[in-house]
């Protein structure tokens, strides 16, 4: 009984983790053969020197935000230095809209190079793509390496932040009138002391 609650336990812990590993993907050499993703992240490989590319589908309004991390621990750390992790995003016309890079060593805890970029609200509908690659900073002769990428995709809407002005301007108004509501009550208590005045006289 003990060894089956054990691997029960076992289970249920490996479980969650399994849920929550970013599923493999992999980008294409090109725009011809980029792969199609949808909002999430997504677990690739990068070669130095080389770029990988994807596809988005986007609606009119919509806005796409990427994020790419490289993990270069596998590399000497006199070479992540010289190292250029860079993600760009493509309109449909393959036009470049927007890009982003990293320089240096990366996060001395993770190893981690990370950057993002982001387009939109969109105008036109259609294919957007997003590429990630990083520069081949090897020394000459080298044999390429293949570092762990996470590619992230989100989605969204353009909608404006909510106006916080209609509770400043009921305020002013409330002021405004008590100022009138003052002037008035001075009005008619000068009208009353002047009208005792012209009485005596």
């Amino acid at each position: 009984m003990r060894r089956l609650a054990l691997a029960a336990l076992v289970v249920a812990l490996l479980l969650p983790a399994a849920a929550t590993a970013a599923p493999p993907v992999v980008g294409g050499t090109s725009f011809n053969d980029a792969a199609l993703l949808t909002p999430g992240t997504f677990a690739d490989a990068l070669d130095t020197g080389s770029t990988v590319f994807y596809k988005v589908d986007l609606a009119r309004g919509q806005r796409l935000d990427a994020s790419a991390s490289l993990d270069v621990s596998g590399l000497d750390a006199s070479l992540t230095g010289t190292s250029s992790l860079m993600l760009r995003l493509y309109g449909p016309l393959r036009g470049q809209d927007a890009e982003a890079q990293t320089l240096g060593p990366g996060d001395s805890a993770t190893h981690l190079k990370t950057t993002s970029a982001q387009i939109g609200p969109v105008k036109d509908p259609g294919t957007y793509y997003v590429s990630a690659g990083v520069n081949d900073f090897l020394p000459q002769g080298s044999a390429k390496a293949q570092l762990p990428l996470a590619l992230s995709i989100g989605v969204g809407t353009g909608k404006a932040a909510p106006k916080r002005s209609v509770r400043l301007a009921s305020a002013g108004a409330g002021t405004s009138w008590a100022v009138l509501v003052g002037l008035c009550a001075a009005g008619v208590v000068l009208g009353a002391a002047g009208g005792l005045l012209f009485r005596r006289r």
